[in-house]
């Protein structure tokens, strides 16, 4: 391809590539050239394509935080607090997931949820399933039919929970053992040279798993992974561990009622569920001590502005995203779909700013830090390839057309990224790429 570039190479800094021409072969990037050079090198290439001159090629989005089940009733129930009889989880959340014990309803919704998530240019996911085996693998199989790199977990929970929404021990386990097979096969059969869908472990939060949940999950981990945090064989066998931590202060109660004088990091950690393959939401009610722990653990964070503001306590609470990478982690950006009820990165995007400036006090968080979190950040918060335009990395990519919708008013291709963030939508996504592959 060959045309403009744009991406985040930190979290204050923008670099351009004009006139530029990268060379794909098998999804990897092997060559980036500018100029002359690309002139000599595109005449010995063949099917080179020339992008629209006022186009911007961006790496795609990565969500590091996405509930499928939920989309159903996404925009409702945004005055509920997290816990509670009448709480966003009783009289949202389960009702939403018990349907998928219908499978033909898990496959429905799952492909519209993927559908929608690459017309938004997102190219990556973080998918949290529900406690059905075969539902949740129907969410596996959309991500696969559809081209979509993502991370899918059958949830786990065996304990506070409705009586027609809970899991035995037993039964957690080995379900999610069974998915985490079934998605390996899965995902090694459609992509034999590196699998695109990954298994993740999914304890839904503390308080929904007892200790021996937690620590048969961990057994799983080491199995799959390795004892010591490694390869543990084949990285295209990589098993992830997902879940909520420090959401609400009614949570943080919660996880102390069950736990006295323990708190969320500390028990995952014990569990062995704290790896360099653990996505985090939430956080922020994290203090500077399981901070750095989770960084020592290589463990990652997903920032939820949206249903941040939303889903906690008076006043409003949301991750001090710069000061947690300060300390050491990796942070990705999520929707939350449905806590947050956009489904779009873009919109992610601006509420952090928001959220940050007006929350944190925090200037620093400005659209390309946020850019910079919805790529390249999710992109070190799992540990891929992807988030930006290097020689090696795979290409994940999204085309933007800014005369699409409202075009702005601006030639200059930063300003162009600037507005996109700001004032773009779905319409301004004229091409999607995955490995290589339009989607």
């Amino acid at each position: 391809l060959r045309g403009t570039l744009a991406h985040a190479t930190s979290p204050s800094t923008i670099e351009v590539l004009r006139d530029a021409l990268v060379v794909v072969t098998d999804g990897v990037i092997t060559n980036i050239v500018q100029g002359a050079d690309a002139d000599a090198l595109q005449s010995t290439l063949h099917d080179v394509t020339q992008l629209a001159e006022d186009s911007i090629l961006l790496p795609g989005f990565v969500d590091t935080h996405v509930h499928p089940a939920q989309v159903t009733f996404a925009g409702s129930g945004t005055d509920r607090p997290l816990l509670g009889p009448t709480g966003w989880l009783e009289c949202y959340t389960y009702p939403a997931e018990r349907a998928w014990a219908d499978p033909t309803v898990a496959a429905e919704v799952s492909g519209a949820v993927v559908r929608r998530a690459l017309k938004h240019g997102c190219t990556t996911a973080v998918y949290f399933g529900t406690i059905h085996l075969e539902g949740t693998l129907k969410l596996v199989d959309a991500c696969l039919e559809q081209g979509l790199r993502a991370v899918v977990g059958k949830v786990c929970m065996d304990r506070c929970s409705p009586a027609d929404y809970v899991e035995s021990t037993e039964a957690s386990l080995s379900d999610m053992e069974a998915f985490v097979q079934a998605t390996i096969a899965k995902a090694e059969v459609a992509h034999p040279n590196g699998p695109l869908v990954h298994p993740a472990l999914t304890p839904r939060f503390i308080p929904t798993c007892s200790t021996a949940l937690l620590a048969g999950l961990g057994e799983i981990a080491r199995k799959y992974n390795g004892s010591d945090g490694g390869d543990g064989g084949s990285r295209a066998n990589k098993v992830f561990v997902q879940s909520h931590i420090a959401q609400s202060a009614d949570q943080l109660a919660f996880v102390e009622q069950l736990h006295p004088g323990q708190r969320d990091a500390a028990l995952f950690d014990a569990a062995g569920l704290l790896t360099d393959r653990c996505v985090l939401a939430h956080a922020m009610h994290l203090d500077e001590s399981e901070l750095q722990l989770i960084a020592r653990r290589k463990s990652a964070l997903a920032f939820c502005p949206l249903s941040n503001v939303f889903h906690t306590e008076k006043p409003a609470s949301t991750l001090d995203a710069p000061n947690a990478w300060r300390c050491g982690c990796n942070v990705g950006l999520a929707t939350d779909t449905a806590g947050g009820y956009a489904p779009s990165m873009l919109h992610a995007c601006r509420t952090a700013v928001i959220a940050s400036r007006c929350l944190h006090k925090d200037t620093t968080v400005d659209w390309k830090y946020a850019f910079w979190l919805a790529t390249r950040g999710g992109a070190a918060a799992l540990s891929m390839p992807i988030g930006g335009f290097e020689v090696g990395n795979e290409f994940d990519a999204q085309l933007v057309d800014p005369s699409a919708g409202d075009p702005p008013e601006e030639a200059m291709a930063l300003g162009v990224l600037e507005k996109y963030v700001n004032l773009g939508d779905d319409r301004n996504v004229a091409a999607v790429w995955v490995r290589g592959k339009q989607v």
